[in-house]
């Protein structure tokens, strides 16, 4: 009688659980950040990728999307928008691309790599040309943020899914997972971002690294770009249905023992506890 009651009770929570899907931060583009705290191993400076997807509702000069660089000379790394106007290209540790390449109102996967000193970026899966000199990127004590860089140049609109690796990631590792949800246990992942909370004043890391950020300036929650493998989609079927309830609910009661990416889609609200 026990276990029925419990099978019922967790069909319910099931429904509000799986709620929490496909969310972003909306920046206003005036004070708005994600703000994580400096760690040995978010010093990066030779070999590593940045990838975001982002959904630009205007443009401004040099408007942060990751950065490690706010401070004078701190010399970290950065992926912003470009100091070239009208702010429609992209800048990636002081190269840059064309303008006219983003559009305001349409969402953007952007990868930077840098594979021992050289840099490439893609957007949406294919290189762009890069111009200029790239800066010597050094260790520095500044916090990563997300949303602003040096000097309050703070990004206005959607960002989603920001993914920051300690490996240069080639162009076809980049294409295979830029629309999928990730385990984030993959290796040379070092951060990770969801965004999948949908409310509160944090992002958790799903890397388990513990990079977890803290919303400042009051972003706001919105809809986010919609990846491939819906968490609380444990049945694998690119649906949210009765079938992933009966599922979640015998991995959560131990009737059926649940693989490492079933396990990861049950946490539908990405703290990394599967509960109710």
């Amino acid at each position: 009688m026990t276990k029925e009651i419990l099978f019922k009770f967790y069909l319910i929570c099931f429904i509000s659980l799986v709620t929490a899907q496909d969310h972003a931060l909306n920046f206003d583009g005036n004070n708005d950040y994600v703000l994580i705290p400096d760690h040995t191993n978010l010093d990066l400076t030779e070999n590593y990728t940045l990838e975001a997807w982002i959904f630009p509702e205007s443009f401004s000069w040099l408007a942060g999307v990751i950065s490690k660089y706010h401070t004078n000379a701190a010399n970290g790394y950065m992926l912003r928008l470009t100091h070239q106007s009208p702010y429609t290209g992209l800048g990636f540790d002081e190269v840059v691309t064309n303008t006219g390449v983003l559009n305001s109102n349409q969402w953007y996967h952007i990868a930077a790599v840098n594979d021992a000193g050289d840099r490439t970026l893609y957007i949406n899966g294919s290189e762009y040309t890069l111009t200029g000199t790239p800066l010597n990127i050094v260790a520095n004590n500044n916090p990563l943020r997300i949303g602003s860089d040096y000097g309050g140049r703070f990004f206005d609109g959607r960002i989603d899914e920001i993914r920051i690796w300690n490996v240069p990631r080639s162009q076809d590792d980049i294409v295979s997972t830029m629309d999928t949800i990730l385990s984030g246990t993959e290796e040379g992942l070092l951060v990770y971002f969801t965004f999948n909370e949908g409310n509160g004043d944090t992002l958790f890391d799903q890397t388990g690294h513990g990079h977890n950020g803290a919303l400042m300036g009051n972003p706001s929650w919105a809809d986010g770009y919609t990846l491939s493998g819906l968490l609380g989609d444990i049945n694998f079927d690119e649906l949210l249905n009765i079938y992933d309830a009966v599922m979640l609910v015998a991995i959560m009661m131990d009737y059926e023992d649940g693989n490492e990416f079933q396990l990861h889609a049950c946490d539908t609200n990405q703290d990394g506890v599967i509960d109710i």
